[in-house]
């Protein structure tokens, strides 16, 4: 059940964050969400060593990936968000 809470509150927090900085720009937004999108899993994966660790490789993938797209390729993250 911890596990779940964690998970679903990370999930309300990124929504919230979303909501509240949505006038902002939309290519950084959307590297945010890019971003935020593993740290779910990582919610959800908390008592399970293997998943946990393959958890925390995503988001160092998602992280380089948002941040590479953000300063050079938007294209990278996704022109659905602009």
């Amino acid at each position: 059940m911890n596990d779940f809470l964690i998970g679903l509150g990370w999930t309300i927090g990124i929504i919230a964050f979303l909501e509240i900085f949505r006038s902002f720009d939309k290519r950084l937004l959307a590297a945010y969400t890019l971003t935020g999108i593993p740290f779910i899993y990582i919610g959800f994966s908390f008592h399970d060593t293997p998943s946990l660790i393959a958890s925390i490789l995503s988001v160092a993938f998602f992280v380089a990936l948002a941040y590479y797209g953000y300063r050079k390729n938007f294209y990278q993250i996704g022109r659905a968000h602009v």
